[in-house]
């Protein structure tokens, strides 16, 4: 079966969405699939690894060119070339299965801005607007919908019309080689090669969109707790954002930052840390959620990430509403509070609800739509 994997960027250098092309296109290439990836760029490991390249170039400046011109190379490029099935993962016509990687821009634009006097107008600005026709014109020409949340399901069946029928709902999935459970003597151990405190509670963050992850509102949550507990907050990924110490100094937690920039191995940070929050505006699935729960470690985050469906099974109050510090820092609280045999027990939880959604079942179930589309 020749396959096309559609992502504007591929790699495991560039972002989340980024990353999870990267994996599917080495995993397809092992499960011998002739495969070839349509991008603007590429990580050259891919095509070393047997992957093929056509480029979709993309052109201009802003995001409105740089949107347009993918979106009108891809439709190129799909013109010219044959293939049996097509994967897109960024908004790109005609694919056969399109999968929601980026947060679904019609909720976005609700869920991600403060109201005003502008609210109701925002989709007509012109950056809103090409992003919501790009949007529309992909999800209504796709055979077929994969969203990895229920949340995004029921969002583009809302925001889309899409009948159920058309949208298969498939879990990210996590490495099980990478991502364990680790022993208390093995987690001091990965503490001190990291430079981490080896007696102190640690909270970990991660990401590089710090509005969209809610770090404002980690740092609202958190100062209700400096008196209280003796804790350090590692931030992982703002390795350019200039103003995060002084965002933290504004909460009296400047000195409880610790900021290691841009981690591209995320698993010795969550083994070492005791708390993963993540208090996401709106996230289709934060893998990071899974990752850390694979771990072990108790995660708290909002109902508007897809993969608050799994920490749900562990815990449903570490799951609180989006956009509320007051519910996050009860949470974060309680979780402190806890002693180690307990916590020592949410964290096998946590690990017993991540454990199905490995990389494996993910590639298995969508190898098998891919398939029902080829027929």
């Amino acid at each position: 079966m020749k396959i096309a994997v559609i992502r504007r960027e591929c790699g495991s250098t560039f972002g989340g969405a980024e990353n999870y092309c990267a994996g599917v296109v080495h995993n397809f290439v092992k499960a011998g699939f002739g495969v070839t990836v349509i991008a603007d760029s590429v990580e050259p490991c891919l095509e070393e690894a047997g992957a093929g390249f056509i480029r979709a170039p993309v052109s201009g400046r802003g995001s409105i060119m740089k949107n347009m011109s993918f979106f009108m190379a891809v439709r190129q490029v799909l013109m010219t070339n044959e293939f049996d099935v097509t994967y897109g993962l960024s908004r790109v016509m005609p694919v056969d299965i399109l999968r929601i990687s980026d947060p679904l821009h019609a909720a976005w634009l609700e869920h991600g801005y403060s109201g005003g006097i502008f609210s109701s107008f925002r989709r007509f600005m012109p950056r809103h607007s090409c992003l919501l026709s790009l949007e529309r014109r992909s999800i209504n020409a796709a055979k077929k919908i994969l969203t990895n949340s229920l949340l995004v399901a029921g969002q583009v069946r809302r925001y889309h019309g899409i009948p159920s029928e058309k949208i298969l709902t498939v879990y990210n999935g996590f490495d099980p080689g990478r991502f364990f459970q680790v022993s208390a003597h093995r987690k001091q151990v990965i503490r001190k090669e990291l430079g981490l405190p080896e007696e102190r509670d640690i909270i970990l963050f991660a990401g590089t969109n710090l509005w969209r992850k809610g770090f404002d509102l980690l740092l609202q949550a958190l100062e209700k707790q400096i008196s209280q507990r003796d804790f350090v907050l590692v931030a992982a990924g703002p390795a350019h954002d200039r103003n995060i110490f002084s965002f933290a100094g504004k909460h009296g937690l400047s000195d409880r930052l610790i900021v290691p920039g841009y981690v591209n191995d995320m698993a010795p940070y969550y083994q070492a840390s005791d708390i993963f929050v993540l208090p996401t505006r709106y996230d289709p699935f934060a893998n990071t959620c899974l990752e850390a729960s694979a771990c072990g470690v108790p995660v708290v985050t909002t109902s508007l990430n897809g993969a608050s469906e799994i920490i749900r099974q562990a815990a449903r109050w570490l799951v609180v509403p989006a956009g509320d510090s007051y519910a996050l820092a009860d949470s974060v609280s309680r979780l402190l509070s806890m002693d180690s045999l307990d916590r020592k027990e949410l964290g096998k939880e946590m690990a017993r609800a991540a454990s199905p959604y490995t990389v494996a079942a993910h590639m298995e179930k969508l190898i098998e739509g891919l398939t029902a589309i080829n027929g």
